[in-house]
């Protein structure tokens, strides 16, 4: 089949910026391959010169970075968070967009981590951490939970695309499609196949939620586990959380809408969606004026005097046009913006979502700066003005996360194909069976009439074109193969990689007594997470391989005999 004539099949415009590549796409790798470029030319200039060719000082060491990194990780919650929750509440209008919001979390994640990178004034002695941490610090915490974070998304993301891949490896040329033919493990849709993703994908879901919860708190934990003034807040963790999820929706909605527009899905991202996400934006954010409310309340009432230095160089200081911007973008506009969205509802959460972007970045800012700038001591206050330098850093990472979005969007459908065509199939009737399930009954009073009967369904996978598998026994299927194991032995390897890192790190931290057995309780938790998710991905991995052909039907008369026979 011609890769233009699968544009005219059923989904066509799902593979459509697969197999045809426009003009545009080549404009925006240019510009965001500018904005990469201006990032790396700053980073190689701190990496000659040393950081201060930045605005970090004496007492403001942190700034631009750190706040990147909060504000990417915060994001990150857009994916698998979101997306796990609609799936465990099972709501039917999740299909078209849980595959966007996974790809979110995976691609802000590495770029929220590799902050903390940039801002080593010793790039060098980054591997210091893997060697000589110690579970005294926050940060070894936030290592070890972004990885179980990043690793966990990953995998969630990767198992709901298997059937799409398979799509992929049918319909486009030749010219890619060992590279599909090694991530579909040999995918065929049948019904045992079908039964262990479905089994894979229920116990990932369950599992990223804590996780994902878990991720924002232990950041916040880098905060609010010092003694500084307005960070030293019990707070933070749910504080962090509830940012974290209202600037992931914000983010999802503003992808969503791009894509929408440039690869003209309207059938598939219709109001309604927009809406319901509507509807969880003005929750989140009064939800976040609430927390925000409480938490300067708290400070204000106590009126500790290094507190209130913080406080009032935030309300009415240096940084006040920060502050109350930020109060505007996240609560004042969304306010008014997502209350009426009877009509004009894609604008409206457009110019929400995006002024709760800005005023999310502002809150990360607001909260890092100004209390390292009021420090303890006897001299006066101190100020950050960031530089080019610090500016050509962020609008690099923001360029990359943009750069491996729309190469993601090259490579695989941004919606699930096999999830919409499920959906097509099975939705209306679930939708009606569980709706009759709590419906009572209209003849109150009276034995309820005997249920009309259901027709039977199947429970085949998405159906597609014929599989192309390499010939059998031949050294491509010899190769495609050994790629394919190589997927998971690698992924072992990494789990317990990391696992021997944990431990090597409590026995260090029993060793020099310097940590509370709590810290290392909490450590200890994250094996069994690491191990739950190999054993998923190999459950997954080998429950496609070993069940690519459908099992042979059994004739009726010979299943008569063996039943006759198992009598007598």
């Amino acid at each position: 089949m011609k890769d233009r004539d699968i544009l005219h099949e059923e989904d066509g415009v799902l593979l459509a910026p697969i197999v045809t590549t426009q003009r545009n796409f080549y404009y925006t790798v240019a510009v965001l391959l500018v904005l990469i470029l201006w990032g790396a030319v700053a980073y190689i200039t701190q990496w000659r010169m040393g950081l201060g060719v930045t605005g970090l000082n004496q007492p403001v060491s942190w700034g631009f970075y750190i706040t990147n990194f909060v504000f990417f990780i915060g994001i990150s919650h857009a994916g698998t968070l979101i997306s796990a929750i609609l799936r465990i509440c099972n709501a039917e209008w999740r299909r078209p967009i849980t595959r966007m919001a996974e790809v979110i979390t995976v691609m802000v994640l590495a770029i929220g981590a590799a902050n903390i990178l940039v801002d080593l004034g010793r790039p060098d002695r980054m591997l210091n951490i893997f060697k000589f941490g110690r579970y005294q610090s926050p940060l070894l915490w936030d290592a070890t939970s972004i990885s179980a974070y990043f690793t966990a998304s990953t995998v969630y993301l990767w198992l709901p695309m298997i059937p799409d891949i398979a799509i992929l490896r049918d319909t486009v040329g030749k010219r890619m499609r060992w590279f599909y033919q090694i991530l579909a493990l040999g995918w065929t849709g049948t019904k045992r196949q079908m039964a262990v993703l479905e089994r894979g994908i229920g116990i990932m879901t369950i599992l990223v939620v804590p996780i994902a919860v878990s991720v924002h708190t232990v950041v916040s934990f880098v905060f609010s586990m010092t003694l500084q003034p307005m960070w030293h807040s019990t707070i933070f963790g749910p504080y962090f959380v509830v940012g974290a999820i209202f600037s992931g929706i914000a983010a999802l909605i503003i992808a969503m809408l791009i894509m929408r527009k440039v690869f003209h899905l309207e059938g598939y991202l219709k109001p309604i969606h927009f809406h319901h996400l509507g509807t969880l934006l003005l929750v989140m954010s009064l939800l976040w004026f609430y927390f925000t409310f409480a938490e300067y309340l708290t400070g204000f009432y106590g009126s500790e005097p290094e507190e209130m230095k913080v406080f009032w160089s935030k309300f009415t200081g240096h940084y006040a046009p920060y502050f109350w911007a930020m109060v505007v973008c996240n609560f004042v506009i969304p306010l008014v913006a997502l209350s009426y969205r009877k009509t004009h509802v894609l604008a409206r959460t457009f110019i929400a979502s995006a002024t709760i972007c800005v005023g999310m970045w502002l809150e990360r800012f607001i909260i890092v700066v100004p209390t390292l700038a009021n420090p303890r001591l006897e001299y006066g206050p101190g100020s950050y003005v960031p530089t080019w330098v610090e500016w050509g850093e962020t609008a690099g990472c923001f360029g990359l996360f943009i750069l491996f979005y729309v190469l993601f969007t090259k490579l695989f459908p941004i919606i699930s194909i096999w999830e919409i065509r499920e959906g097509r199939e099975k939705s209306v009737e679930d939708v009606v069976e569980r709706v009759q399930d709590y419906l009572p009954d209209a003849s109150t009073g009276r034995v309820p009439a005997d249920p009309a009967p259901t027709t039977e369904r199947s429970n085949d996978g998405p159906t597609h074109s014929p599989p192309v598998l390499p010939e059998p026994g031949s050294r491509a299927e010899k190769l495609v193969t050994a790629f394919q194991y190589f997927l998971p032995v690698s992924f072992t390897f990494a789990m317990f990689g990391l696992i021997s890192w944990i431990i090597s790190m409590i026995f260090l931290a029993r060793k020099l007594d310097d940590v509370p057995s709590a810290t290392i309780g909490i450590s200890i938790v994250a094996i069994p997470v690491f191990l739950t998710m190999l054993s998923v991905f190999w459950y997954v991995f080998l429950g496609i391989m070993r069940n690519r052909q459908e099992e042979d039907p059994v004739d009726p008369a010979t299943a008569t005999e063996v039943a006759e026979g198992v009598a007598t």
